[in-house]
């Protein structure tokens, strides 16, 4: 496999967070290969770096504030998350356009692009809905449904954070928060957009690893 995976299971989010930012500086240091964490969490807000007051109206849940890029959303038991550890600079196992910021965004919503095609859904990176002030709203959508939201954090052009998949509808889920800046209805899962028994999570766990290693390593 070109990268170690690292399942958590259901994992509190600080516990994650801690674990990330120690993958992180051995990955920088270069004394472990890339890395990919699969988990889940019990329900949560985090507000990251362009959350505004407005984001959490109702939320009487747990929130935690992050250091990765964007505004409040939602992390619950019935998503799954997955965080990669990768070095995007000066690797020349991994392929990323221009090496930048921007192009591992767009090759992480290409590959969950290729899961949900697995899947017989397809999915699209820009929604018709754009933020304000012309900006795009990081992640993946279906049917103008925002399925997968995406932010990200770097040090030293070592990857964290990364993306939750909506698996299951879950009754917490961004409930009395406006998440990345949508209301609640923008927001849908897979369960919801198949209308049939959705893929395990093990079954999604290994569409995701295929489809990580072909858009990043191009196998």
């Amino acid at each position: 496999m070109t990268f170690d995976v690292i399942d958590l299971g259901l994992v509190d989010y600080n516990k994650a967070f801690l674990y990330q930012e120690e993958l992180v500086k051995k990955r920088a240091l270069g004394e472990i290969s890339d890395t990919v964490i699969f988990c889940s969490h019990p329900s949560v807000v985090t507000l990251g770096r362009s959350s505004k007051p407005e984001d959490l109206f109702g939320w009487t849940g747990d929130v935690v504030k992050t250091n990765r890029g964007g505004r409040a959303t939602y992390h619950g038991p019935e998503q799954m998350i997955v965080y990669p550890i990768f070095k995007i600079k000066d690797n020349q196992n991994i392929n990323i356009k221009d090496q930048d910021l921007r192009g591992y965004l767009e090759s992480l919503e290409d590959s969950v692009l290729l899961v949900l095609k697995t899947l017989g859904l397809e999915g699209k990176k820009v929604s018709s809905k754009p933020l304000e002030e012309g900006q795009l709203n990081r992640g993946v959508w279906v049917n103008d449904k925002k399925i997968t939201s995406i932010g990200i954090a770097v040090r030293k052009w070592v990857t964290m954070h990364g993306l939750a998949l909506n698996i299951k509808k879950d009754p917490l889920a961004f409930t009395g928060i406006q998440a990345c800046g949508f209301d609640t209805q923008t927001y849908t899962s897979l369960e919801e957009q198949d209308g049939s028994e959705v893929a395990s999570y093990e079954e999604l766990k290994e569409a995701f690893i295929k489809s990580l290693e072909g858009v990043f390593y191009s196998i």
